[in-house]
């Protein structure tokens, strides 16, 4: 049969025990799991809370904004270089071709 535990019961297993002098870590395993997870926990909501906060900012337009001046934005590619380098291309297919259609005839070394 189950023993129905208090709530006084169960936070006395859960807390650290004030009473007991100061261990060192590693000195208490429980000590040091109960530290590791109270800081992971804590991490954890106030990373939540900072992500939440910002979240709110973004969709509400007070952080993060950009105001945009000018309707078309500036070209980011210089016409004349890509027209070079696709001709640049073409003519390493051309090449690549001629040498596919046309191998080279090397002597095989190995013979």
């Amino acid at each position: 049969m189950r023993k129905n535990i208090s709530v006084k019961e169960l936070w006395a297993k859960i807390s650290i025990r004030r009473k007991t002098e100061f261990k060192a870590v590693g000195e208490k395993a429980e000590h040091d799991w109960h530290m590791i997870l109270s800081v992971f926990t804590l991490l954890v909501v106030v990373s939540l809370a900072v992500n939440l906060y910002i979240f709110v900012k973004v969709h509400e337009g007070k952080i993060f904004t950009r105001d945009i001046e000018s309707e078309s934005a500036p070209s980011l590619i210089d016409k004349l270089s890509l027209e070079n380098e696709i001709e640049h291309f073409e003519e390493r297919k051309a090449r690549f071709e001629a040498l596919r259609a046309n191998p080279p005839a090397f002597p095989d070394p190995s013979l």
